[in-house]
């Protein structure tokens, strides 16, 4: 009634790879955690020490 697009013909649930689904889906969930880890990592101790990190090289030219 509301809806004037059809569902695909192919669209039967019991065809799909949930195997496939499920890896997929751990993927992008250790991507994510990844990438929260390592963002936290860098937010607490950003490792400022290596005198080619931008603070440095501004610090010292006395910009």
């Amino acid at each position: 009634m509301f809806c004037e697009i059809e569902p695909a013909a192919n669209g039967n649930p019991a065809k799909t790879n949930a195997f496939v689904d499920a890896i997929i889906i751990w993927i992008a969930v250790a991507i994510v955690l990844v990438t929260l880890y390592l963002s936290i990592k860098f937010l607490v101790k950003p490792d400022e020490n290596d005198p080619k990190h931008i603070k440095n090289i501004t610090k010292d030219e006395g910009f």
